[in-house]
């Protein structure tokens, strides 16, 4: 595996970026043939802007554009009708862009707001899965967390929400009986 980037200080608020990758991953054994599979590789690249300190140093956030190329990748899958799993070895790619804004609305509150946009394919299958859409990669994301800090619990108090799943998550330490105890 391989890795290189570079950033460049456009502004002393924004900064441009860009990187490269190579890696090699190890595949299994067929259980067909008992042979190991060829290994998968991958080649990446990505670019960007990064910027911070915007409107009184409340909003921040980048723009992405990547690129990702993997070959030999092994794919299996339980067919119900033959009751096996079904094996392919593709070549797939994945591009698209990501925008992330980082906005502190006061120093106890602060949202991240994310769009990402995939474009990924198979491009060569030994099987009919040329040219379908990468499974499990949306082509396109929207994403909202939030995050407050109250200032009654001793250790923080911190307390996110995913409004979109609406999952509650809380840090280590902040628990409903440490709330109660802070409150009284």
């Amino acid at each position: 595996s391989f890795q290189i980037g570079g950033v460049y200080n456009l502004t002393s608020s924004v900064i441009a970026f860009a990187n490269y990758a190579t890696a090699f991953n190890p595949n299994g054994r067929n259980p067909d043939t008992g042979l190991f599979d060829p290994a998968e590789e991958s080649r990446a690249y990505e670019a960007g802007v990064k910027f911070d300190g915007f409107w009184g140093g409340r909003i921040g956030g980048s723009v992405t554009y990547f690129h990702i190329e993997k070959d030999n990748v092994v794919r299996t899958d339980f067919n119900p009708f033959t009751f096996v799993a079904d094996r392919d070895i593709t070549s797939d790619l994945s591009e698209g862009a990501e925008l992330e804004l980082f906005v502190n609305l006061s120093e106890n509150w602060n949202s991240v707001l994310g769009y990402s946009y995939i474009d990924g394919e198979v491009l060569d299958a030994q099987t009919l899965a040329r040219g379908l859409r990468l499974e499990g990669a949306a082509p396109q994301r929207l994403t909202r967390r939030d995050r407050g800090n109250d200032g009654r619990a001793e250790r923080g108090g911190l307390e996110a929400h995913a409004f979109a799943g609406r999952q509650h998550l809380r840090e280590a330490g902040w628990t409903p009986a440490a709330r109660h105890a802070a409150v009284a």
